[in-house]
């Protein structure tokens, strides 16, 4: 219970001890503090920052501040104190002034709270490291009741992300929808990672829909959590964004593209006919009532965008808010939704809002990159070759022979859907050249990505293709189906 002390004198009694500790720590995502009884009715905390000041009447040993009331705090260090007092009444409300011990003093670290959300109804959370120090492991262990993306993601204090394996799980099995997964099991599953940046981390483990099963922070050691975040300070409310929808495009595309140069990403442009598609997935989503990946037939927005002229591939964010900041906030402390807002390939985006039934909104980002011309081949051919030979000490000269070969394998790669130097049929990339009557030694270089710019730079990742020996080259661009460039390179020497 946390009294009010309104209308009551307060001293100091320099004869009454003061109390002995105060523990803290961080509980399910809250600051916890602990302290021993000490034969005491009545307790007041008092946390200063400056000349901030909240003052607390607890009537037993075991507080949890609400986060709410520290929003004028900065991060960094307060200051503590706790005394005790002895009521002569069996009440708070019955006495005019309270005589206090000596204060007990600490000081200590406070950074932003933020949500703590594991679902318990899908996992079971065995064991999660707690006051991070680097060089240490951040380790969640778990059992998971269903099937699981076999990755974890994490938020790195920078602001990256990081994926790393879950180990530990049985054999994956194969969704319906064809998605690797982990099954169900009894076995405890690990998810970990070195600490190797001092601040706070976020661990996230989704289930198979994409949905979190745990979204967490794990705080550093002697840091706590103390100064409300965006959600805890909105109080729940639903609010009715109006019906200017170009204005809240503007200020979606605005936000986004402001935790881009957070991190140093260029701007997204708002493109027309991904805003298309993004706006019929929140139609739908709202119209239907669910939140998914999937619409109710099974199509994804990769699926979906054909229907609107989109030829690359594109990637999808999704959140369920009640306003634009808010959801922006939100996919922004979800790995998986930080990774795609910060991916650097992307280069366009389509913004989608609607709103549902229960007066919150669907808002949805799908992102893609600048189509490529594939009348234009020639000309992307050239310039891959002028960025290859610029790195390279003699000029490799572009074959005819060659490039024909490679062509035709990128173009057999995406009608036949594989990507291999091995057709499905056994047919061998190498064997095509030979049979053009080349004895050399061949060398060959596969690449498939939904950017250009992305597939040239893994390109030119590759040494073996800058070593003197080789003397001709020959280059296949054809993008398939799913919007994915694939690339083919075949040099000899």
């Amino acid at each position: 219970m946390v009294l009010s002390p309104e209308c009551v004198q307060e001293v100091e009694q320099s004869q009454m001890t003061a109390p002995s500790s105060v523990v803290l720590s961080v509980r399910d995502g809250n600051l916890i503090l602990d302290w021993p009884n000490e034969d005491a009715s009545l307790y007041k905390l008092t946390f200063t920052q400056g000349n901030r000041v909240k003052n607390y009447w607890i009537n037993h040993g075991q507080f949890t501040p609400r986060v709410n009331d520290f929003s004028s705090f900065n991060e960094g260090v307060v200051a503590l104190e706790l005394r005790t007092a002895h009521l002569n009444t069996s009440s708070v409300f019955e006495t005019n002034s309270v005589e206090w011990s000596l204060p007990y003093r600490t000081t200590f670290n406070i950074t932003t709270h933020h949500e703590y959300r594991i679902d318990t109804d899908a996992i079971e959370l065995i064991q999660l490291s707690s006051a991070l120090t680097k060089g240490a492991q951040l380790a969640v262990q778990l059992k998971s009741k269903v099937r699981l993306q076999p990755k974890a993601a994490f938020i790195l204090p920078s602001g990256e992300v990081f994926e790393q394996a879950i180990v530990g799980a049985p054999p994956l099995v194969s969704n319906d929808r064809e998605i690797e997964v982990i099954p169900p099991s009894a076995q405890t599953l690990t998810a970990q990672l070195a600490v190797e940046q001092t601040g706070v981390y976020f661990v996230e483990i989704n289930n198979d829909d994409g949905l979190g099963v745990i979204n967490v922070p794990v705080y550093p050691a002697g840091v706590y959590p103390l100064i409300p975040n965006p959600r805890d300070l909105s109080g729940g409310f639903v609010t009715d964004l109006g019906n200017n929808t170009a204005g809240l495009r503007n200020e979606f595309l605005t936000r986004l593209n402001e935790d881009r140069a957070r991190y140093q990403r260029a701007p997204l442009e708002l493109d027309a006919d991904l805003t298309r598609l993004a706006q019929f997935r929140s139609d739908d989503m709202a119209k239907n009532n669910y939140i998914s990946h999937w619409d109710l037939n099974g199509n994804t927005a990769n699926d979906l965008r054909r229907n609107y002229g989109i030829a690359p591939s594109v990637g999808e964010n999704l959140a369920l808010d009640s306003t634009i900041a808010l959801a922006e906030y939100g996919l922004m402390r979800s790995a998986v939704h930080r990774k795609n807002i910060l991916a650097t390939e992307w280069t366009r985006v389509g913004l989608g809002i609607s709103k549902n039934s229960d007066g919150s909104y669907s808002f949805v980002q799908i992102f893609s990159t600048d189509p490529i011309d594939l009348s234009e081949v020639g000309s992307l051919r050239t310039a891959l070759l002028t960025r290859i030979n610029n790195a390279r000490s003699t000029d490799l000269v572009l074959s005819d022979s060659l490039t024909t070969i490679a062509q035709q394998w990128s173009e057999r790669m995406a009608s036949e859907d594989f990507f291999d130097i091995t057709a499905p049929d056994s047919t061998h990339l190498a064997t095509l050249v030979q049979s053009q009557g080349v004895n050399s030694t061949i060398g060959t270089y596969l690449v498939g990505h939904n950017n250009f710019e992305a597939a040239q730079t893994s390109i030119l990742s590759n040494e073996q293709l800058f070593e003197g020996r080789w003397k001709q080259i020959g280059i296949g661009i054809q993008q398939d189906s799913l919007g994915f460039i694939l690339v083919t390179v075949i040099y000899i020497d």
